[in-house]
This record gives structure tokens, C-alpha cells and sequence, in this order.
């Protein structure tokens, strides 16, 4: 059967349809008759609150309203209406679900290409969406990838030399003390002018080399104790290391 023949039946049918809504009507009681037109009034208002609402960029009220007013009067139009409304109301589901429902109804209808559209953009913002819900509620474990086994030597250089920077800063605390020690007895007044003048240069010196001891020992104590948590941080003796992981379940040890 040609497209036109089909499209010739599909109206023949539609004329018979409303004919027959019409014969229907005119052989109701009239109590009847006056509760359909009741529906119809009801419908037109609901149609006008959902129209002026999405008018308004209410897109979620628009909706609700566009689905009451295709309960009582399920004129095909409205499914169209609904599937927009749904979708600029970020529904994806929902305005899938009209869009095709208004497909079905009117095959034909003008609006078929730009709602196709809508339903190629919306399916796979669909996917997408399961995707990303997919991914969420799947395990997942993040595991610290472990480094290579680092030599032992160097941890044990890394103790020693914050040790010889603590001996060094020993070593200039026990002359500082002595310089302070000569300071003293410099400022006894029974010393003669000569031992003041001989405890005082002492005591400058050993003060100068307290400070330039201080110094460096500072400064290998620091090294050697930063370098030596870098290699607690980084060194591995064996494959068996335990490292963190984490996971749904919270936070954990993993061995290997």
C-alpha cells in the first residue's frame, strides 16, 4: 500500500471515530451529555493554567497540569505539550515517555522531526545519566600504587646523619656554656686586668663557635630527620609492605 493510500486510511478512520463520538452524544441521556461537557470546560481550563505556566517558565507546574489535563481529555496535542513541558523541567524519563506516546497517536503529525530530535537528545542524555548511576553504585577501590623497594643503607644514612647533627648541636650547647662560664669569671673583680682580658677573648670564642656549631648542627639534624621520614614514607623491604586503600568501605590496610 502506497504512503498516500495510508495516510488516506488513517483519516477515513478519524472521520469515523469522531462520528461515531458524535452518534454516541446523540444518543446519550442528557445528564450525560452534560457531564462530558462539564469534562471538556475542565479540561480547556487546566489546558489555559498549564499554558500560562510554561509561558512563565514554571516547567514542573506546567507539567503536573498538562497531565491533568490529558486525563480528562486525552486529545493526543496534549501529549506533545506534556513531553516539552517534562523536558524543560529536566524530567528525561518522563518527557521520553510523552514524546513517544504522542508518536503513537499521531504518527503523522508535523511536529514528528523536531520531536524525534528531542528523543535522540534525550535518550542519550538517559544513557549517559545510567552511566554515571552505573559507575556510582559499582566498587570501587583506589589503591596507593606502591614503590619500588628502596635500600636500607639509605634510611640508616638518613638516621645517622640527624645523629651527628644532634652531637653537633651537643657539642656547641657544652661550649656555649663554657663561654658563659668565662664571662663569669672575666667579670670577677678578682682577677687582674690581664686574666679579664684573656677569660674575655675566651669566652668570645668559644662563643662564636657555639653559634657556628648551633648552625650546623641545625641543619643536619633538620636534613637528617626530613630524609628520614621520606624514606620511612617511601621504603619497602619486601613486596609484603602494606599500603593504604581506599574503597566504599571506608579506609583500609592492603597488603601487596
Amino acid at each position: 500500500m502506497s504512503v498516500e493510500s495510508d495516510r488516506l486510511v488513517r483519516i477515513v478512520r478519524r472521520v469515523a471515530a469522531a462520528l461515531a463520538f458524535v452518534a454516541t452524544l446523540a444518543l446519550a441521556p442528557s445528564h450525560l451529555v452534560a457531564q462530558a461537557a462539564s469534562s471538556e470546560d475542565e479540561a480547556h481550563r487546566v489546558f489555559l493554567r498549564a499554558a500560562a505556566a510554561y509561558g512563565n517558565g514554571e516547567f514542573e507546574v506546567a507539567a503536573d497540569l498538562f497531565e491533568q489535563a490529558y486525563a480528562l481529555r486525552p486529545e493526543p496535542q496534549l501529549l506533545y505539550s506534556l513531553g516539552s513541558a517534562r523536558e524543560r523541567a529536566g524530567r528525561v524519563v518522563g518527557a521520553i515517555e510523552a514524546y513517544e506516546a504522542f508518536l503513537r497517536e499521531v504518527p503523522d503529525a508535523e511536529e514528528r522531526p523536531d520531536v524525534e530530535r528531542s528523543l535522540d537528545t534525550l535518550r542519550r542524555q538517559r544513557a549517559l545519566e545510567e552511566e554515571v548511576e552505573r559507575r556510582r553504585e559499582a566498587p570501587v577501590e583506589i589503591v596507593v600504587p606502591t614503590s619500588p623497594a628502596r635500600p636500607t643503607g639509605l634510611r640508616v644514612a638518613a638516621f645517622s646523619l640527624a645523629g651527628v647533627g644532634v652531637l653537633t648541636l651537643g657539642v656547641g650547647a657544652v661550649l656555649g656554656l663554657t663561654a658563659n662560664a668565662r664571662y663569669d669569671d672575666a667579670r670577677d673583680e678578682s682577677q687582674s686586668h690581664r686574666a679579664t682580658l684573656r677569660l674575655e677573648d675566651e669566652a668570645r670564642r668559644l662563643g662564636r663557635s657555639a653559634n657556628a656549631l648551633f648552625g650546623v648542627g641545625g641543619v643536619l639534624t633538620l636534613t637528617g630527620i626530613v630524609w628520614a621520614i621520606v624514606e620511612l614514607v617511601l621504603g619497602g623491604d619486601s613486596e609484603d609492605s602494606a599500603v593504604p586503600a581506599f574503597g566504599p568501605g571506608g579506609f583500609r590496610w592492603r597488603f601487596g
